[in-house]
């Protein structure tokens, strides 16, 4: 007898897909994305709730700021993933499940973004040392306030 937990609903109709599943398409990204950009709007909300009852400046604050902006941005990602996927299935049906295949190996297989991130920028023209030492150089300043 195992103590699995049986699925919700959001997991039965939207599952996330995951890098080596052989049917992902954009359509299974589309549904996961906009049921977890539902799921983290409520979080968002339940946690902007918690905060704004804590005292500004203290840990606890902190903390629930934190938390709060964390939903936030998971949100706007998954709205932004759902959105872009529904207009790449519109403009380019034919293409969309390859683009959404390639879309979650990508997102799974991080080890290789800042390589790939550098050599991009690069590309465009745009030295990524300037920018790593700029950002760099702003964080310490902020920092020593």
């Amino acid at each position: 007898m195992g103590t699995e937990k049986p699925e919700s609903y959001a997991e039965t109709i939207a599952p996330c897909p995951h890098w080596g599943d052989k049917d992902i398409t954009a359509e299974k990204v589309i549904r996961y994305a906009l049921v977890s950009a539902q799921q983290e709007h409520e979080a968002m909300r339940l946690a902007m709730r918690a905060d704004m009852k804590l005292e500004r400046g203290s840990d606890e604050g902190a903390a629930a700021v934190q938390k709060t902006m964390i939903h936030t941005l998971n949100y706007i990602a998954q709205a932004v993933t759902a959105d872009l996927m529904l207009t790449i299935k519109r403009l380019a049906p034919d293409e969309a499940d390859g683009i959404a295949t390639r879309f979650v190996e990508v997102g799974e297989a991080g080890d290789c973004w800042p390589e790939v991130i550098w050599e991009q920028m690069t590309e465009r023209g745009i030295d990524p040392e300037r920018i790593r030492t700029e950002t760099i150089a702003a964080i310490a300043a902020e920092e020593s306030k």
